[in-house]
């Protein structure tokens, strides 16, 4: 993981730094990325600007599992939503749901906006991309966005439609975390 991590990276662009490859294992790879914050930051910023979709979601995309452990909501707010924009503009369905998925996790869960989390939920049309896991993640997400707005019989429909997806697609840990 922490290889395709820095080849991601390295596809951004981003100054190498001096001596002996500082990425060896995840946490090598974390340490790393807290260490260069402002620099892939201002990476992804220049390639969003510039129109390099495929860079700035290939970067939305590496993030995630970093996203889950390290740094605020504000940057992963910018960073999904980079990615899911990114995406929409490349006409791929399925990372835009994905992408929106996260954004909408960041806003609810770090940044305590679950309204703003709802109106991004709304967007993805899951169900298209013609994927069970990401239609089941996509159920995942809005029932935790709706048991923060104070609808329970809305987030448990949700979270039980996604183990039904999660079962049927045989994505057994999507199972385990409902």
């Amino acid at each position: 993981a922490a290889a395709e991590l820095a080849q991601r990276h390295a596809s951004l662009q981003l100054q190498q730094p001096d001596g002996p490859d500082p990425v060896h294992d995840k946490e090598s790879a974390g340490r790393w990325l807290a260490q260069e914050l402002e620099n892939w930051r201002g990476a992804l910023k220049s390639a969003a600007e510039s129109g390099e979709h495929e860079r700035v979601l290939a970067l939305a995309q590496a993030m995630h599992w970093y996203s889950d452990m390290h740094g605020v909501g504000e940057l992963w707010r910018e960073v999904f939503g980079a990615g899911a924009h990114a995406a929409r503009q490349l006409g791929n369905a399925k990372d835009t749901a994905e992408q929106l998925n996260y954004l909408a996790w960041a806003l609810y869960a770090l940044c305590g906006q679950p309204r703003e989390a709802a109106t991004v939920h709304e967007q993805p049309a899951a169900e298209a991309t013609g994927d069970t896991v990401t239609e089941a993640w996509t159920c995942y997400y809005g029932s935790a966005i709706r048991r923060r707005l104070g609808e329970p019989e809305q987030g448990v429909q949700l979270s039980r439609r996604s183990v039904e997806l999660f079962s049927q697609a045989g994505y057994q840990i999507g199972v385990a975390v409902n």
